[in-house]
């Protein structure tokens, strides 16, 4: 350091303590390679910062949907209780401490065990970047912590209609309904059109041939486009959604 910031106490004592690794057979020069390598990588050693540095790394090898869903449970449910500290001193049970958050919250399905447990799964791809960077020297096998929660309940599935009746009354409900969810009109496209619900969705207006009556859909699964022939009440529904979006591309 630098006089008189650094003392001439302070400079013996760093001194003294390279002195000592040293004599314990350390490489000085390999030490300051790591740490600028470390450097480089990471901003410090907290939880917090190391799962940044993580996040940010595999920014592009992940889809943005995965990347959301990783970024909010940390700042959720990691960062509060663990975030600040160093990941070298975070535990087995610092990582229960945030599953048992996770299931505090109701849920009458007890579904927040699949949550707690992919949480849980989180933390552990983030230490174990920890020890590749190494501030930390070992692992926690998170899948073994767990086991130690209840079983994930079996997913709740919602049945098909099957019935020409129960289709009838599903039709009838759907037009009568007073909602005003965006899922209403995508519903009503489904019934007309036949396209999937993410097509529809992702419909744009440059799409639409008003003068033909066609929707030029560019299916993204098969890569082509697929021409679909517009009703007089699909063309209605188009016409009382360009009121609700139309400065929107979709």
């Amino acid at each position: 350091g630098t006089y008189p910031a650094t003392s001439l106490a302070d400079a013996r004592c760093k001194a003294d303590a390279k002195r000592g690794d040293l004599e314990q057979g350390k490489d000085l020069s390999l030490e300051k390679r790591r740490a600028a390598t470390q450097a480089k990588l990471v901003s410090g050693d907290t939880f917090r910062e190391v799962a940044d540095a993580y996040m940010a790394k595999r920014w592009n090898d992940w889809s943005l949907a995965h990347t959301e869903r990783f970024r909010f449970r940390m700042q959720i449910d990691a960062f509060p209780l663990i975030g600040d500290q160093p990941i070298n001193q975070i535990e087995a049970l610092d990582i229960v401490t945030v599953a048992q958050k996770i299931l505090a919250r109701a849920d009458v399905h007890n579904t927040r065990i699949y949550s707690a447990k992919k949480v849980m799964g989180y933390i552990g791809e983030i230490l174990a970047y920890g020890v590749t960077l190494g501030l930390r020297k070992d692992l926690i096998n998170t899948g073994a912590l767990g086991k130690a929660l209840d079983k994930t309940p079996a997913p709740i599935h919602r049945l098909a209609i099957t019935s020409a009746d129960e289709f009838s009354m599903f039709v009838r409900d759907l037009h009568e309904t007073s909602l005003t969810s965006m899922a209403i009109p995508v519903l009503k496209m489904a019934l007309h059109t036949g396209q999937r619900s993410g097509e529809i969705r992702n419909m744009r207006w440059v799409d639409i041939d008003w003068a033909e009556k066609v929707w030029n859909n560019p299916v993204t699964k098969v890569g082509s486009v697929l021409t679909v022939p517009l009703t007089e009440p699909v063309l209605e529904l188009l016409h009382s959604m360009r009121v609700i979006n139309s400065n929107s591309e979709h």
